[in-house]
């Protein structure tokens, strides 16, 4: 996917949607992404369950810098098994300086293997199977970096 900040003004978007994905256990949504120039607005990643609304997993904002960046999302066996969907969503800021870039999306049965120099997020399932963000894997990732590198 690609979208390109021009001057039709703020807010202009692009959503690219995957077919329905479905495992008998946890998978791995992992993804390259560009997101270089003065009027980079965000790129929103949802996950949606089978027949539920689309719920933001993933986003980033701004301008990232003239490279592509690897990013992955844990996605749990509850949702796997019931079956989801994946969109991705760039939308871009008021001016005409920029682009919004996807490229090298797979989906692999198993956990996302951990590297710290890529953006892992854990999407997780509520009672009601809303999905949210992973904040508390984030937390408890960023502790473990720190303890393995001396710095608590």
């Amino acid at each position: 996917m690609y979208i390109e900040a021009s001057a039709k003004g703020r807010g202009s978007n692009a959503i690219l949607y995957s077919p329905l994905y479905r495992g008998m256990s946890e998978q791995c949504l992992e993804f390259f992404y560009h997101m270089y120039g003065r009027h980079i607005g965000t790129l929103n990643v949802y996950a949606q369950a089978r027949g539920d609304t689309l719920n933001v997993a993933w986003r980033a904002y701004g301008n990232q810098g003239d490279h592509w960046t690897n990013a992955r999302l844990a996605i749990p066996r509850e949702l796997a098994r019931a079956g989801y969907q994946i969109a991705f969503e760039g939308i871009t800021e008021n001016g005409y300086q920029g682009d919004i870039s996807i490229d090298d999306v797979s989906v692999t049965d198993g956990p996302c293997p951990v590297d710290e120099k890529i953006v892992a997020v854990r999407v997780e399932v509520n009672s009601t199977s809303v999905l949210r963000s992973g904040r508390t894997f984030t937390k408890k990732l960023r502790r473990k970096m720190r303890k393995r590198r001396g710095r608590q």
